[in-house]
């Protein structure tokens, strides 16, 4: 049967079901899904992926889409956005880029607000590389307490200079998981969806966890360790409320979907009520930073700035 190569054409329009940005394969998209093409010649000089390929049949030569209908992806874009600013390596897209970029964040109607929820995992799939914060300066934590943005730097260097980044466990079992971190960061400003001075980890993920990851089960990273308390007077602002977006389910249950939430918080920064809108005849309550609670065998990962 003879197949016709289709001419694939950037555009700002979404697929009616979208699926999450993890499980699109990048490595199969053809060069126009790209806002960094480099060589025609070469695939591995483009970056910035940003399209997916929907019904993605025929491949060629190259292991490239040739058929199917190529829509623009919110996730992708928020991905390739932080991505063009620096977030993961900290290395900037050129000017055209970035361009190229916003234009479809301005079709779109997304704003600054928009462009922190990101996907905890890794963009590229065959990596199994997740990216999330260990800690935030002035942020209030699950324990009502803080640290300042010298102290997580401290933490963050002791860590990576101790030569730990094998030790890292699943629920604070102490149990080496087969995860190990490739990549120890502090954010610069303006480096989303990460807060200025917080402690980042790129850790790789072995099989069964990256499984985890990718179903929420997953939803961030926390420490243990031993601490010298002193009591000291800071200044903390802490947000009453706010509202957002959760990123989309994973789960095949019921179609690919977001909510919007409002969480409610106390004078101490702990969540006192949250709760999604209603997609699909269901919602989430919200009790924890990370993740919604689980309702039709899925829950959806957030991300609180």
């Amino acid at each position: 049967m003879f197949h016709p190569v289709l001419k694939f054409y950037p555009n700002s329009k979404l697929a009616d079901l979208e699926s999450n940005w993890g499980s699109v394969s990048k490595t199969k998209l053809p060069q126009a899904a790209f806002a960094d093409r480099g060589n025609p010649e070469k695939k591995d000089t483009w970056e910035y992926p940003h399209h997916w390929v929907q019904k993605g049949g025929d491949l060629n030569s190259e292991g490239l889409f040739t058929s199917g209908t190529m829509y623009l992806h919110k996730g992708g874009l928020i991905a390739a956005i932080a991505a063009a600013n620096g977030s993961g390596n900290g290395q900037h897209a050129s000017a055209k880029v970035k361009s190229h970029l916003e234009a479809h964040q301005k079709e779109l109607g997304l704003d600054k607000s928009d462009l922190v929820y990101l996907d905890l995992k890794s963009e590229d799939e065959e990596d199994q590389v997740a990216y999330a914060e260990v800690y935030a300066p002035n942020h209030i934590d699950t324990d009502n307490e803080t640290m300042d943005k010298k102290a997580v730097e401290q933490m963050a260097w002791e860590f990576l200079s101790s030569g730990k980044i094998n030790k890292i466990d699943i629920q604070h079992d102490f149990q080496e998981s087969g995860c190990h971190v490739v990549e120890s960061f502090l954010a610069r400003k303006d480096w989303a969806p990460f807060i200025e001075g917080a402690w980042v980890l790129g850790v790789w993920c072995p099989d069964d966890v990256w499984e985890q990851v990718k179903s929420g089960k997953l939803n961030g990273f926390s420490f243990a360790g031993s601490t010298e308390k002193y009591p000291a007077t800071v200044l903390v602002e802490v947000a009453k409320q706010i509202a957002g977006v959760t990123e989309k389910s994973t789960s095949d249950v019921i179609p690919f979907h977001d909510h919007t939430f409002i969480i409610n918080f106390d004078n101490k920064g702990q969540i006192v009520s949250g709760k999604t809108d209603v997609v699909s005849a269901h919602s989430h309550l919200i009790t924890m930073g990370t993740a919604t609670q689980t309702e039709l065998e899925h829950s959806h990962r957030l991300i609180l700035e």
